[in-house]
């Protein structure tokens, strides 16, 4: 973990601690191995600058030119002007970021605000840090599997994140993660995970941004799904395999995504 913010250093130790014992667990649960895990503790204002570059780059990069309409062109320049913008305005309600660093042949990166955590009383929750944690740590797993393609969704030519379903599908499996993972890292009882999130869930989400919390709910309930259809080695093709990722329709049913694959 890296501390770039002044007066962190207690976060930070407390952070290092939770990764370094939820590692192995997210590996198990996920059949994902984990990268060189980096968590950056950052002011608003760098965590803003720091994401926008990502997100230009890109666009720049890795968007074909060639294979892209004048009108989806001029979406992808008012999004990459847009992004500092929004994770400024944003800030009370983002826990945290993912990125894929360019300097580090895309490995993953996650931006974390103090102060989000601060708003949001995470700071003084071990529980919910620990939650926020596993759910980092899956993130990285998935941009590491796919080799930054497809995860974080809100890098991609999709201007509006809810309209992507790889974010949702990024989010959820997140989630479903923590459901696992959580309980052993707290030492608590398993058969009470589910409850135990739904609280935490409730508590962290300080907003309800584009309907993030019954998107979140539904694309959890989807991996849950098809993990226990398909197994983890089938579902987890996905990451190199694009065209195996869901469609929203199938977020919603995941019986024509488990259909799909058995064809």
């Amino acid at each position: 973990m890296i501390s770039e913010t002044d007066h962190c250093d207690d976060l930070a130790d407390r952070m290092t601690g939770l990764l370094h014992t939820a590692a192995p667990y997210v590996e198990k649960a996920t059949g994902l191995a984990l990268p060189q895990v980096t968590v950056r503790l950052l002011d608003i204002v760098t965590a803003a600058q720091q994401y926008d570059a990502f997100v230009r780059h890109r666009f720049a990069h890795e968007t074909p030119p060639a294979g892209l309409t004048a009108r989806q062109r001029d979406g992808a320049n008012v999004f990459a002007e847009g992004t500092e913008w929004t994770v400024r305005m944003q800030w009370a309600t983002t826990t945290s970021l993912t990125i894929a660093d360019s300097a580090r042949a895309n490995r993953p990166e996650t931006l974390i605000v103090p102060t989000t955590l601060a708003w949001q009383k995470l700071t003084s929750d071990h529980t919910r840090l620990c939650a926020l944690m596993v759910e980092s740590l899956a993130k990285q797993a998935q941009v590491a599997a796919c080799g930054a393609s497809v995860i974080p969704g809100k890098g991609r030519l999709v201007a509006l994140r809810e309209q992507d379903p790889a974010f949702h599908l990024g989010e959820g499996h997140a989630q479903w993660t923590s459901l696992q993972v959580s309980p052993l890292v707290l030492g608590q009882p398993v058969q009470h995970r589910r409850q135990w999130h739904v609280d935490v869930i409730r508590a962290s989400l300080a907003g309800d941004v584009g309907g993030a919390r019954a998107w979140k709910r539904r694309s959890t309930s989807f991996v849950e799904t098809a993990l226990a259809a398909v197994g983890t080695e089938v579902f987890n093709r996905m990451w190199v395999q694009h065209e195996l990722l869901p469609t929203l329709a199938e977020l919603r049913h995941p019986a024509r995504w488990i259909r799909r694959q058995t064809c």
